[in-house]
């Protein structure tokens, strides 16, 4: 009913969904490899600083 209501297929839209994951995680993978964990947290919390600047 839900995907009649959308026009999804729900059955691309989870293997999208999932390709965009493992991409994501490989990604975030090969940096920790490249340039090491300690730079992804250090760059994470910068960009956690930088949305919440631009929330308030």
């Amino acid at each position: 009913m839900l995907e009649d209501y959308l026009d999804i297929n729900f059955k691309k839209f989870a293997w999208f969904a999932g390709l965009v994951m493992v991409v994501a995680l490989l990604t975030t993978m090969l940096y920790w490899l490249i340039f090491g964990f300690d730079s992804w947290n250090k760059n994470v919390q910068i960009a956690s600083d930088l949305m919440l600047a631009a929330v308030g």
